[in-house]
């Protein structure tokens, strides 16, 4: 699954909120408040880089690790979240 998500999968969601599952009982709300791309062009076969950033709850601080998300559009997938720090808004995290 992972290696079909590019950043045009995930530049029209920006503003979407996905379901992070922090653990079997616990699953959080997240924000898509960021889509970059990291580099204009990528190798043949290969994706262009590009990073994303949720933000969340500023109460909560989840450790980096892989989890399991889910969005109505793409479905559900893993990814390696880290925390990046707070903002204003919330606690922001990067993939």
């Amino acid at each position: 699954m992972l290696e079909r998500l590019a950043i045009d999968t995930f530049s029209p969601l920006l503003g979407d909120t996905f379901a992070l599952h922090a653990d079997a009982t616990r699953t959080m709300d997240i924000e898509l408040a960021q889509v970059t791309r990291l580099a204009e062009t990528a190798p043949a076969g290969q994706r262009t880089p590009f990073s994303i950033v949720f933000r969340g709850a500023s109460n909560v601080v989840l450790p980096q690790n892989i989890y399991h998300m889910t969005h109505p559009e793409i479905g559900e997938f893993d990814l390696f979240v880290v925390p990046i720090g707070p903002d204003e808004q919330g606690m922001r995290y990067e993939a």
